[in-house]
């Protein structure tokens, strides 16, 4: 089965039959096969026949685990509506998974983040503003406590404009989320959930694309880098 196509870093909740979502179980993007649950029916003193129940089960088909649905009246905004709801296991909003460069120090601020942000959005921007402050000072060589200046400097060495703009979404959002009185915060999960996608861009850009491009310029023939030294000392 084709997987409908995601952006980077986004996040698909699981909603009844939905034909795939991030498994609550293993937290891949994976197709998802359901099936109706159904319970027998005497109709005589020997002759039973299944009839269907309200109960749903999704079964993932990467980690091939159950999450089981009830379908009836259920509160939507306000309203009652009919509809289903996961009730096994119970229906937890995380971010996305951390980048796989991304360092130690800031996966450990990033994780926390992801594990608190259906509970508190605006505890996970603050944590997010932490795994910046680490990102900056321990890998980007900014070694200054303050943001603004960090990335100030940051711009003059050559940042690119959509990681300039990233920084700053994180640091804003993410320093209102630690200061509530001084602006107004959309403390929502969308907006929460956002800022993981940031914290990858960053890393990606910043580490990730970095590290690659040494890695293919390691793997030239000596003779190769000699030459391209050779060049760029006469220039």
């Amino acid at each position: 089965m084709a997987l409908p196509r995601i952006a980077e870093g986004e996040i698909v909740t699981p909603t009844f039959k939905s034909t795939a979502f991030h498994c609550p179980r293993c937290g891949v993007y994976a197709p998802q096969e359901w099936a109706q649950l159904h319970y027998n029916v005497r109709v005589d003193y020997e002759e039973w026949t299944p009839t269907a129940s309200n109960g749903w089960i999704s079964t993932c088909q990467h980690c091939d685990r159950d999450a089981y649905w009830v379908e009836g009246f259920w509160m939507v905004d306000g309203t009652p509506q009919i509809t289903a709801r996961m009730v096994e296991p119970q229906q937890t909003l995380t971010g996305p998974r951390p980048h796989t460069d991304m360092p130690d120090d800031v996966r450990a601020d990033y994780e926390e983040a992801r594990a608190i942000v259906s509970a508190s959005p605006r505890g996970a921007c603050a944590l997010l503003r932490f795994a910046l402050q680490t990102l900056l000072q321990n890998h980007l060589g900014q070694q200054g406590k303050d943001p603004n200046a960090a990335i100030k400097a940051l711009v003059a060495a050559g940042l690119p404009v959509e990681t300039q703009q990233a920084l700053d979404v994180l640091r804003v959002v993410g320093n209102n989320a630690v200061h509530p009185l001084e602006m107004d915060l959309r403390d929502d999960t969308e907006t929460a959930t956002a800022l993981f996608a940031v914290i990858n861009f960053i890393v990606q850009d910043r580490i990730a694309q970095p590290k690659k491009l040494k890695g293919l310029f390691d793997a030239l023939p000596q003779g190769a880098r000699d030459a391209i030294a050779k060049r760029d000392a006469t220039t």
